[in-house]
């Protein structure tokens, strides 16, 4: 059993950063980083879902990022594993979102 509190994220004791953010997409496992708290690990999680299942994700929180964390740089993971985002999402401006003010 997993005992992260969060969709999406593992803790791996003895890493530092601990927390690890996976998706599972078109049966690809996506690393998208490691995190030292859990729930900006839940949010870059939630971020990505929202890319790839749009209204339709599973998320922890709102599927914004934290403003620390760049958008740019999770699109960049999930290019690395040939997702390639549908249309919409490049149009409508999600795949840039800062997250919150």
């Amino acid at each position: 059993m997993n005992p992260a509190p969060y969709i999406g994220i593992s803790i791996q004791k003895g890493m530092s950063p601990p927390w690890r953010v996976k998706v599972h997409y078109h049966y690809r496992h996506i690393n998208l980083g490691r995190y030292h708290d859990p729930e900006v690990a839940g949010r870059v999680y939630d971020y990505a879902a929202t890319l790839l299942w749009g209204p339709n994700a599973k998320l922890n929180y709102d599927g914004k990022l934290p403003p620390h964390i760049s958008p740019l740089a999770i699109r960049a993971k999930l290019a690395l594993y040939g997702v390639e985002l549908p249309p919409e999402i490049e149009e409508s401006g999600l795949a840039e979102s800062p997250g919150p003010a």
